[in-house]
């Protein structure tokens, strides 16, 4: 019941991004736990501040990985 790791909140995010949802669950289960705490369910509601972050970061990632792949490219020329 406590709060969500941020790698699991910003892979929602960007899951929602792609897929157009406003929102989705997070779920948790482990059998070894007592029946009633063994599955936990959290709505997750987008957050277009943390997707504009998430897209800027996406696009900066690929544009630095498609000036690598030209430069390597023209290496091997």
């Amino acid at each position: 019941g406590g709060t969500i790791d941020k790698a699991y909140s910003l892979q929602m995010q960007f899951q929602m991004e792609c897929t157009g949802r406003e929102w989705c669950d997070f779920v948790s289960f482990n059998p070894s736990f007592p029946p009633h705490l063994q599955l936990h369910i959290t709505r997750v509601e987008s957050d277009a501040e943390a997707r504009a972050e998430i897209m800027t970061a996406v696009t900066s990632f690929l544009a630095d990985l498609d000036a690598k792949l030209r430069a390597l490219e023209a290496r091997a020329k």
